[in-house]
């Protein structure tokens, strides 16, 4: 299927059509490479389409001295020699010459407006003059102001103004999948999103090149980024956006390239050349904060930053270095305005990996120097940022010794080691052993690698054993005591006792910051599933903003996953599709994160399924899964993806699955599995443990949805309707929505078809904008319609008003024939006239 982006496309080049039909002139905007062409080539054929004539004319920039060239190459009948001398009467027989081709009715297309001669753009416009007719042109950035472009938009009037956006997220994930078919991992996709800017022929160029050279391959049915992705053949996408760049010009950019992440140089270098970061600006080639932010300035697309530093030594563009940006303090604000958007956010991704790859480098050089514990664990952190090789991070741990003099450096090297064996290498026991020998090494950390140990189990579906974990450990040190309480605020959420988890949020001081943003994350996930879900969402927003102005990726996935998950409860689905256009395009965090990130997959997945989109949910379950080591602790964090997108498939294995969370202790996670199962069959028997434990949790989103599953399991259209009310007022639209269509399946299972019918048209209502939002998940209703082919044929003419011996001759059969089929589709569909036809067809109907 279509991503977003392409549909959008289609539909912007009908837009454009119609509009040069209509007499109105089109200029669009874009970079080499944005799309702005093709979508041109589109506008062209939709004209074509509708009977019209096109003269399609391209700038060629080794051609634009040569007078008259575009024309003559566009088919316009141009003397030669008449061309060489370029008389007056020359000009005349040219302008002549053109008019004969076009009229009203006929549009001229000129691509690369800024490389079409001179004498080709006043014959365009002389012929205007004389018989009206519309353009469109494109150009780059920065060049409206030039003579030609000027007196084309001055000339052909009325127009409109088109800028071309940079490609979502999901767009890009398309391209890559269309190259690359099968499953492909999604910190190559992240890293492809970031090099690219989102421009469409920059994600092609660099697929094509990287599978070319092997820096993409395929093993175990995933294709994954082995090495780097930069490669000399993308230069012929590099030189189309800097040939017309002075050496001041470049040498600014790579100024600016160099000192990614570092605000104070930046702003020296804005400060000190104006009138490069103008030009620069207009081109389109530097993209200036336009709100309070990290950083100034930086170089887009980022795949051109690479570039320029691979053209000359770094030393070549030095600045001072001042330090990192530093984030703001949280405020009021609009999330759309404090965080990066598109292309902004590439760039922040593009910085984010070229500051933490400087400090691995830094950092090596300080543990080289000093090999000790210390300096090994800050070496460490840094390393997981990038995704080092694991031979890198095997060569720095066979290199430290645990029984230093610093024990809190010590437990800190010995946990990055088994979180790597645990996560990366996936060897749970290992890393658990491990650690068991390492508590004996450490004793002054026994409570600090204990709470990792517990951790890993957390994550690994052992919550039980988490706990008995944390009871057995001894905090001798502060960072134990902040260890120890972060495992169990994320054991209290997970279990639904979010009130007590806020409650020693708190109270407690943390200093350490990397339980310091592990507190954050768990205070925005207890607020979500609650009592507070929007506050919630408005808290992970806010420090998700943060994370990324201060470059800092280990708490990016956290957040947003929280704030994804608030966002579908609350069905604000359009500001879940730009969180994860924005999140997706950063790589994935640190190894300790990958839980987070693999949630964010899913639950796009599941609202990509309701929203119809099941090519793209497939595509977001598999690099769930390929993310996911087992069940994760938090709702969403499936690591079997297909039984929840599957309509076919049957209850059973979730119902396997909600036993399975309930039993480990993940209270909230068994409950939102649970809804899915028990909205296929309720398992009466089975839901009288996790009833008993989800109306006794403190988070009443977790009680709303047991209520729910219980009104499933009692099979009660009263008790449902009551729910569905309960859910609208705690979590929102999507679920009231869910237990509204449960009661209209009740409803007809009753035998009151109407009843459902009527019901389920007043789920859609209800949901306002929802329901033709998500058509998936009235597809359960749909599905027990069993209309026949021949009633399917039907329906779609009587809902047009054509009376029964109309819709006999169209699919020619007898009119007493017809009303019979009329009358079995009425009956099925639980209406009893055309109106309500019409009114089921307009919402939840689908034929």
């Amino acid at each position: 299927m279509a991503g977003r982006d392409e549909r959008r496309a289609r539909s912007e080049a009908a837009d454009l059509a119609g509009r040069l039909l209509e007499g109105v002139s089109v200029q669009l905007v874009g970079l080499p490479g944005s799309g702005r062409s093709t979508l041109a080539r589109r506008v062209a054929g939709e004209v074509a389409a509708a009977g019209h004539g096109t003269l399609w004319v391209k700038g060629i920039a080794p051609l634009r001295g040569r007078a008259l060239t575009a024309l003559a190459l566009a088919g316009v009948p141009i003397d030669p020699v008449s061309a060489s001398t370029l008389s007056a009467l020359a000009l005349a027989r040219a302008t002549d010459a053109l008019s004969e081709l076009v009229g009203e009715s006929t549009a001229v297309l000129i691509d690369d407006v800024e490389y079409l001669d001179v004498a080709s753009g006043g014959v365009i416009v002389a012929a205007h003059v004389r018989r009206p007719f519309p353009i469109l042109f494109t150009h780059r950035p920065g060049r409206e102001r030039d003579e030609l472009a000027s007196a084309l938009a001055s000339e052909f009037q009325p127009a409109v103004r088109l800028s071309m956006a940079t490609a979502s997220f999901e767009d890009v994930q398309r391209l890559v999948h269309e190259a690359l078919p099968g499953t492909v991992d999604p910190a190559g996709v992240a890293q492809i999103a970031i090099l690219s800017g989102g421009l469409p022929r920059l994600v092609c160029a660099i697929v094509d090149s990287a599978r070319r050279n092997g820096s993409i391959r395929q093993a175990n049915g995933m294709w994954t980024v082995t090495g780097e992705l930069w490669d000399d053949q993308l230069l012929q996408v590099i030189y189309p956006l800097i040939q017309d760049l002075g050496e001041d010009d470049i040498a600014s950019l790579a100024a600016i390239g160099r000192a990614a992440g570092d605000s104070r140089s930046i702003e020296a270098i804005v400060t000190s050349r104006p009138g490069d970061v103008r030009t620069l600006r207009e081109a389109g080639l530097l993209r200036v904060a336009s709100r309070a932010s990290g950083c100034p300035a930086s170089v887009f697309p980022p795949l051109l930053a690479e570039y320029l530093l691979r053209r000359a030594p770094l030393d070549a563009y030095a600045v001072d270095s001042t330090g990192r940006a530093g984030g703001r303090q949280s405020e009021p604000w609009s999330w759309r305005e404090r965080l990066p958007m598109g292309a902004e956010a590439s760039e922040y991704a593009a910085r984010l990996g070229l500051y933490w790859r400087g400090e691995v480098a830094a950092r090596r050089s300080a543990w080289e120097q000093e090999r000790d514990s210390m300096h090994a664990a800050q070496l460490l952190t840094a390393m997981d940022v990038v995704a080092a090789e694991p031979g890198e991070i095997a060569t720095v741990l066979g290199h430290v010794s645990l029984t230093g003099d610093d024990p809190a450096a010590c437990a800190a090297v010995a946990a990055r080691s088994a979180v790597h064996r645990a996560i990366v290498q996936r060897d749970v026991d290992g890393a658990f052993a491990e650690l068991d020998e390492d508590r004996a090494l450490i004793p002054d950390a026994d409570g600090y690698l204990s709470a990792f140990k517990a951790h890993l189990a957390f994550l690994n579906g052992h919550a039980r054993e988490a706990a008995d974990l944390l009871a057995q450990a001894k905090p001798h040190l502060a960072v134990c005591r902040e260890a120890m309480t972060g495992v169990t605020v994320e054991s209290l959420i997970a279990s639904g006792k979010t009130t007590e988890a806020l409650g020693i949020l708190a109270t407690d001081d943390c200093r350490d910051p990397m339980f310091v943003g592990h507190s954050a994350i768990c205070e925005g996930l207890a607020r979500v599933l609650g009592d507070d879900v929007t506050g919630g969402v408005e808290w992970a927003l806010d420090h998700l903003g943060n994370a990324i102005e201060t470059l800092e990726p280990r708490l990016i996935d956290g957040h947003a996953y929280t704030a994804a998950v608030g966002m579908i409860l609350l069905g604000r689905l359009d500001d879940l599709e730009d969180l994860v256009d924005i999140v997706f395009r950063f790589p994935t965090g640190t190894p300790l994160q990958r839980h987070f990130r693999a949630g964010l997959f899913s639950l796009t997945a599941v609202v990509r399924n309701w929203e119809g989109e099941a090519d793209q949910a497939r595509r977001l379950a598999a690099q769930a899964t390929a993310l996911s080591t087992c069940i994760g602790p938090y709702p969403g964090m499936w690591h079997s993806q297909e039984r929840y997108l599957d309509p076919a498939a049957g209850p059973g294995p979730l119902w396997e699955t909600v036993r399975e969370r309930l039993a480990n202790g993940y209270l909230a996670a068994a409950v939102f599995s649970a809804v899915s199962a028990a909205e296929r069959c309720a398992d009466v028997a089975g839901t009288a443990c996790l009833i008993e434990a989800g109306m006794g949790a403190e988070s009443a989103i977790v009680r709303a949805l047991t209520g729910y599953v219980a009104a499933l399991a009692a099979a009660d259209t009263d008790q449902l309707a009551a729910v569905a009310t309960t859910l609208r007022a705690t979590c929102g639209p999507i679920y009231a929505m869910r237990a509204a269509i449960s009661r209209a399946l009740l409803l007809r299972r009753q035998g009151d078809a109407h009843a459902a019918t009527a019901a389920v048209g007043a789920a859609w209502h209800e949901a306002g904008g929802l329901g033709g939002r998500c058509p998936g998940l009235f597809a359960r209703f749909n599905a027990v319609m069993d209309l026949t082919p021949r009633e399917r044929e039907v329906i779609p003419l009587v809902a047009r008003g054509l009376a029964s011996s109309a819709v006999a001759d169209e699919v020619e059969i007898t009119r007493r024939t017809a009303e019979t089929h009329t009358l079995a589709a009425y009956r099925k569909i639980g209406v009893r006239n055309r109106r309500e036809l019409c009114d089921a067809l307009a919402t939840w109907l689908v034929i």
